[in-house]
């Protein structure tokens, strides 16, 4: 509660943080980039390949949620 109080009272800050926020969701949460993901885990599931250059840039097997 003390934060949103804080954010509330300090415009600078809570400007700061938002693009922080926005600029994380852009670069981990595309669509674009989910859709790559969950075709390479098909790909990986239907042929059984597992080429480590392929699961390289892959979110959703490596990415710690």
């Amino acid at each position: 509660m003390k934060r949103a109080i804080y954010l509330l009272d300090n415009r600078q800050a809570a400007e700061r943080i938002g693009k922080r926020g926005r600029e994380h969701v852009r670069e981990h949460f595309l669509i674009i980039d989910r859709i790559a993901d969950y075709l390479t885990s098909i790909d990986i599931t239907m042929n059984s390949s597992l080429d480590k250059r392929k699961l390289a840039n892959c979110v959703t097997s490596f990415y710690p949620w």
